[in-house]
């Protein structure tokens, strides 16, 4: 895959051209509360060099929340013509991050140690501004924990977030420094830039037709990319992420670490665009699994962060493994290494397989799509999985059907009830219920990544993103969201 050149004069990629934004000052950054930095920040009106590259802005903040909104525009589009879950890690590690600042005092660092994603639909360029809202949940000496949802412009749900950031101990300065900075904080204006910001750009780059997928499995279109026989789409055109190596399972991914993708912190790459990266190359793996005329969604990413990565310019690596492929479901890892050879970060996704769905997407579609249609009953189904103590198919509607205590995991698991025994702790991702017309598809159960997941082929859903610790008996009861416990949220008994 090679990225033509796309800057204003056609001379240099736009990774290469000058950078564009603003850093957080040191002096306001130990004169100022977390929460009064973020106000600073939103008053002034200027970001980082990200948010020049992609959009990404920063439009309200609170006390433990923040708001930010990217616009879907042509250049975060991926061969299929969607924007991948991974690429939803720029939208969503700002706020993560964001909403643990807003409780920090003045003067204290925080890194994020990990982010996870779920991904619930497709995101296409119907899909207009995303909006991003953060909740901080936990803020504590060495620890904070947040939340994002992601909605589109119709105030759909599109993702869940979650991150778990270390605070660092708090950075004493001289109280000169601060009585300075509180006297004389600098007063930046928006300079007169010579063209458009990259995402205001027309985007360069092109989407695979549907003929190409039906005609090539996923690895020779890969492989065709990487060799240039087929066009790289617009997202390598914008950052320089490209597909270098390719074989059945494993690929090999560079980006180049350039100061655009920055965040407020400088000398920094930000974290969303490792995850961009990291992701990128587990989706890019499970595409070389498939055959031709056969789909696949991304679920789910988990991203851990082990070193800071410096912006020099020089290539990043990403490599991809895929360690399970089912007939449904495909789970890969990925690891990231600086131009040092150093590893940045380990991630873990997983996928599932869509045989005859088309693979260029452009309408939205939800994920994972397991509901009956036409297409689903011309293909024999894959038999579903069952969790230990589990009973039979979904129960009708309005019906409450209970799971006995199961054994291994410690988790018995029915129709939208789970019951934990004492001392276990499972995280519950997603919850379905079955329509009383529709019980074809029993709820299954699928170790990934120390997770639980029960899913099942009907609309009626509630997410449910919590992990729970017992020391006693318990059940959870998760409501659809056409209950009428909608109002108090996925989680029941508690």
């Amino acid at each position: 895959m090679k990225p033509g050149k796309s800057g204003p004069s056609a001379q240099a990629p736009i990774w290469e051209e000058p950078v564009r934004g603003f850093y957080t000052d040191p002096g306001q950054f130990v004169a100022l509360s977390g929460l009064d930095l973020l106000r600073s920040v939103l008053e002034g009106g200027l970001g980082p060099p990200i948010r020049y590259l992609s959009g990404l802005g920063l439009t309200t903040v609170e006390p433990g929340g923040v708001t930010f909104t990217m616009p879907v525009t042509g250049w975060l589009l991926f061969p299929q013509g969607v924007v991948s879950g991974a690429t939803l890690g720029i939208l969503a590690d700002a706020p993560l991050g964001c909403a643990v600042q807003t409780a920090l005092p003045p003067a204290t660092l925080f890194t994020t140690a990990e982010i996870s994603l779920r991904f619930l639909r497709t995101v296409v360029p119907q899909s207009g501004t995303l909006t991003a809202k953060g909740r901080l949940i936990h803020a504590g000496q060495t620890t904070g924990v947040s939340l994002v949802e992601v909605t589109d412009e119709a105030g759909r749900l599109v993702a869940v977030t979650s991150t778990r950031c270390a605070i660092l101990p708090r950075v004493e300065a001289p109280w000169e420094v601060i009585e300075q900075a509180l006297k004389n904080p600098p007063r930046l204006r928006e300079p007169d830039w010579p063209s458009p910001h990259p995402y205001q750009r027309p985007a360069a780059g092109e989407v695979l037709s549907q003929e190409i997928w039906d005609g090539t499995d996923g690895l020779g279109v890969l492989r065709s990319l990487i060799t240039g026989d087929l066009p790289a789409p617009p997202l390598a055109h914008l950052c320089g992420i490209a597909p270098v190596e390719a074989t059945a399972g494993t690929t090999t991914w560079t980006m180049p670490a350039s100061e655009w993708l920055c965040a407020p912190v400088q000398g920094r790459l930000y974290g969303g665009a490792l995850a961009m990266l990291a992701g990128t190359a587990i989706d890019g793996t499970v595409q070389t699994t498939l055959p031709a005329g056969t789909a696949f969604g991304p679920v789910d990413l988990k991203v851990y962060f082990l070193r800071p990565v410096a912006p020099d310019g020089r290539d990043l690596v990403a490599r991809g493994t895929v360690i399970h492929r089912g007939r449904s479901m495909a789970i890969g890892t990925s690891e990231v290494f600086d131009a040092d050879g150093k590893k940045a970060a380990v991630a873990t996704g997983s996928a599932v397989i869509l045989p005859g769905r088309p693979a260029t997407v452009t309408t939205e579609l939800t994920l994972p799509d397991l509901t009956g249609s036409e297409d689903d009953e011309e293909r024999p189904q894959p038999s579903p999985r069952r969790a230990p103590g589990a009973r039979g198919p979904a129960s009708r509607a309005g019906e409450e059907e209970r799971a006995r205590p199961g054994a291994g995991r410690g988790a018995g698991i029915g129709a939208g009830r789970l019951t934990c025994l004492p001392g276990t702790s499972i995280l519950l991702q997603t919850v379905t219920t079955a329509r009383s017309h529709d019980t074809r598809y029993p709820p299954f159960w699928a170790d990934l990544s120390g997770s639980a997941m029960i899913r099942s082929g009907v609309l009626s859903w509630a997410i449910c993103v919590c992990t729970v610790s017992i020391s006693r008996q318990q059940e959870i009861s998760c409501h659809s969201p056409d209950t009428p416990k909608r109002g108090r949220g996925p989680w029941s008994g508690v």
